[in-house]
């Protein structure tokens, strides 16, 4: 079925893949009287219908300039003389609807700042209200409300937590059943409904800033109340932003799927319709010298065309130049007692600060780029948008990388040190991330670094490329390789692993600190292509100095990444966490979902005797029919339709080639 939309029985009717969602208008605003997906039948017609004037829009668009193609409907409802305007977005080839409100009446008491609580009109359990405007605007609050079919449904909350240079446990799930006697009112940017009586599941997902980073606030994003289901919190800015020509809220999307793992699948086909792979632009083995700690200590030309001729032997197919190419200094970067390092104020300061640095850099990067080029290499660099006066600047910022891009062919930049202090500074700087999408096209890749600060974190910036996650120092006793495989095994669970830039470190580095003495899962405890093997369903990360690596590291990494490489694009399908959370005695790996009868298996063999594990394979995938050891030291056998593997030391891995025919 193709997407379409159409007014029936005066509703709106949107129908995608299976999924009809069906819209109208109630004493509460706008209201789904109807959605089903797959036959399941989640909402019921409330009644207490209010007449509503619908007109639409439609047309066939690309959700942003990397995403895949939808039918974009923008919807105007004019309800008691007062105009709404609200967009529906269902995506081709995918099973899902998004939603946002665009425009609501400047006289709407409802605000994206307060709720408060009175009776349903029924009697039956409380529902969110909107209480009395405490801004300027007034904006409103409310995007939807459902009825739904049941009242017996379970619901989860799955939170995500940024900051990793002060959180290491960054998956937290709550659970909670609907009940009449308890109101469940949650603050979140992904929840999902269960059906027990026929395992239907439907995850909600807020396109926003998580929660406590969000400029615009609300109480509550979602409220259950026995068989009552509340949307708020449209993230509409409560003022106008002058340089911006629509300030639309937040987009929700409604992904239907069954329980269990084919919840991950649905949400890696659905991010992967928002930023589809690319060969030669995703999932690319970077390298970031930042890692050994040595900052910009060592940053020079002679030592990044030594850092290019290692990455070139190992197979690293990008050197990342962090903070310390610029003539402008950071806090981190500062030279001398004089000088003042600066995360923002950047033009004020200095309008050459994203020039090379003339000591480091006497001839700019141009004989670099050629040296890469000849290596077959290519090079990124650190950039910090300038978040001084709500992102003023952010045209300019987008100016300067587009041309460092053209003029030095980079493969990608790393955004780091921003800060969100108000609604205008978040759209300034969503506006900033969709205008370089549309200037550099598809070719440039954006790290979004999530390790600090007030930032759009992993929800708010779906299209622009993978994460930075986390900053992990050896010689500062916080790298522990389980760990960094434990936080990418849990997040898999519901973001895509290539959306995440997953670090390995060098675990042979001279500096270890004393936290690792005795401990048996310290850092020099693994093989260095071991520890490389924890991030291979990932977007890898070299956190280290690799012409500082042993040689024969060096040898042993080329091989791992040579024969990752052929298997690369498996890891672009719905890539499943499985075994149990990596704690340093767990087995634990990953699956990938077949294409063309091909799929990856990763395998991670814990501490203690045991070195053979039968991979689990989720139930909707098809048996394996053959499989081949890629890369490790290790031996598989296929035994009842799923993969057997005996892996020969601790803490080791397999790479396996899999078949399904």
């Amino acid at each position: 079925m193709t997407a379409s939309v159409r007014l029936d029985n005066g509703d709106l009717l949107l129908e995608n893949d299976g999924l009809s969602h069906r819209v109208g208008w109630s004493d509460v605003g706008l209201t789904t009287v109807g959605f089903t997906a797959d036959d399941h039948a989640w909402v019921r017609d409330p009644g207490r219908r209010i007449e509503v004037e619908w007109r639409f829009e439609q047309a066939e668009v690309r959700y942003a300039p990397v995403s895949g193609t939808a039918l974009r409907v923008d919807a105007y409802a004019t309800v008691n003389g007062a105009s709404w305007q609200h967009r529906f977005w269902l995506p081709h080839g995918i099973p899902v609807i998004g939603y946002q409100l665009v425009t609501a009446p400047s006289s709407s008491t409802e605000t994206a700042h307060h709720t408060s609580r009175d009776s349903a009109p029924d009697g039956g359990p409380e529902i969110i209200r909107a209480g009395a405007a405490d801004t300027a605007a007034g904006l409103a609050d409310r995007l939807d409300a459902w009825q739904l079919t049941s009242q017996h449904l379970e619901l989860s909350r799955v939170r995500l937590l940024a900051v990793t240079d002060r959180t290491d446990n960054l998956v937290h799930v709550d659970s909670y059943h609907a009940s009449r006697k308890e109101d469940i009112e949650l603050a979140a940017n992904l929840v999902t409904l269960t059906d027990p009586a026929d395992g239907a599941a439907l995850t909600l997902v807020k396109e926003a800033p998580a929660p406590e980073h969000r400029p615009v606030g609300c109480e509550a994003d979602v409220g259950l109340y026995g068989d009552r289901l509340e949307l708020a919190g449209n993230g509409r800015p409560d003022r106008p932003v002058d340089d911006l020509a629509e300030t639309a809220g937040y987009v929700t999307w409604l992904i239907p799927h069954r329980a269990g793992a084919e919840q991950t699948t649905a949400l890696h086909r659905w991010q992967q319709w928002l930023r589809p792979y690319q060969p030669g632009r995703d999932a690319l083995v970077l390298s970031n010298t930042w890692g050994d700690f040595n900052r910009h200590l060592r940053m020079s030309q002679d030592f990044i065309e030594r850092e290019i001729d290692a990455a070139a032997r190992i197979g690293i197919e990008v050197v990342q130049l962090d903070d310390g190419w610029q003539r402008g200094a950071s806090p981190m970067t500062t030279t001398g007692e004089d000088e003042v390092g600066i995360y923002q104020g950047f033009w004020d300061s200095d309008d050459q600060f994203w020039a090379f640095h003339a000591e480091r850099f006497p001839d700019g990067l141009a004989p670099l780029v050629q040296r890469a080029k000849a290596a077959g290499v290519r090079l990124g660099l650190w950039y910090a948008p300038d978040s001084a006066s709500e992102f003023a600047n952010w045209q300019r910022d987008v100016d300067t990388i587009a041309r460092l891009w053209a003029d030095h062919e980079l493969a990608g930049v790393k955004l780091d040190a921003v800060s969100l202090t108000s609604a205008a500074s978040e759209r300034r700087l969503v506006a900033f991330y969709e205008a370089l999408q549309e200037r550099v096209g598809d070719q440039l890749l954006l790290d979004t670094d999530v390790t600090a600060g007030v930032r759009l974190g992993y929800w708010g910036t779906l299209t622009t490329g993978p994460l930075f996650v986390e900053n992990r120092y050896v010689a500062r006793g916080s790298y522990w390789p389980h760990h960094t495989l434990r936080n990418l095994w849990q997040l898999a669970h519901v973001v895509h692993p290539q959306r995440l830039r997953m670090e390995f470190a060098n675990v042979s580095l001279p500096r270890q600190h004393e936290w690792y003495a005795d401990d048996p899962l310290a850092p020099g405890r693994w093989r260095q292509v071991d520890v490389a093997a924890t991030v291979l369903a990932a977007s890898p990360l070299a956190w280290l100095e690799v012409s500082e690596l042993p040689i024969e590291d060096q040898q042993a990494l080329a091989e791992l990444l040579e024969a990752w490489r052929e298997l690369r694009e498996c890891f672009a399908a719905p890539v499943h966490p499985v075994g149990a959370a990596p704690n340093g005695w767990t087995w634990a790996g990953f699956v990938t979902e077949p294409v063309s009868g091909k799929s990856a298996q990763l395998a991670y063999r814990p501490l203690g005797d045991q070195g053979t594990w039968q991979i689990p394979l989720p139930g909707h995938l098809p048996p394996v029919t053959g499989v081949e050891v890629a890369h490790g030291d290790a031996t598989a056998t296929v035994v009842d339709g799923a993969v057997e593997v005996s892996i020969g030391h601790p803490l080791g891995h397999a790479l396996l080639h899999v078949r399904h025919d």
